[in-house]
């Protein structure tokens, strides 16, 4: 396992001792996220349930990364895998997890702007195609 004397310290308290949290928040979160993407499929073409779909897939990139960082955490620091594994995992999750937040806040950001809009002029048409060209 990974030895506290190594430097995995940080690591040891921000994943092997979260995880007993973390892992079934991210299986929730990803059951959930699939129900609202399935939900919102249906009407795709519209902008909000394709903003919600959004925000869902992002979501679920960021609930999987933290998952994966998770259960390999618990396998580093318990000495069932080498500590590289768990470097790889970290890996992952940067190209996987992290572009997640930042696409849940962007999406997050036009869907209160979509409303904000819809809220001021609520008989006014939302120009969609231009949300779409900047997203």
């Amino acid at each position: 396992g990974i030895n506290a004397e190594y430097g995995g310290l940080l690591i040891k308290g921000s994943v092997y001792e979260l995880a007993p949290v973390a892992i079934p928040l991210c299986i929730l979160i990803t059951i959930q996220n699939i129900v609202i993407f399935v939900n919102y499929y249906k009407d795709r073409s519209k902008l909000v349930a394709g903003l919600f779909m959004g925000i869902a897939v992002a979501d679920i990139l960021k609930a999987q990364g933290e998952l994966a960082v998770s259960v390999v955490g618990i396998l580093a620091f318990t000495g069932q895998v080498d500590k590289r594994v768990l470097y790889k995992t970290l890996l992952y999750y940067m190209v996987t997890a992290v572009p997640g937040i930042s696409l849940s806040k962007l999406f997050n950001l036009a869907m209160t702007i979509t409303l904000t809009a819809k809220v001021v002029n609520p008989f006014d048409r939302i120009n969609t195609s231009r949300v779409k060209k900047i997203l």
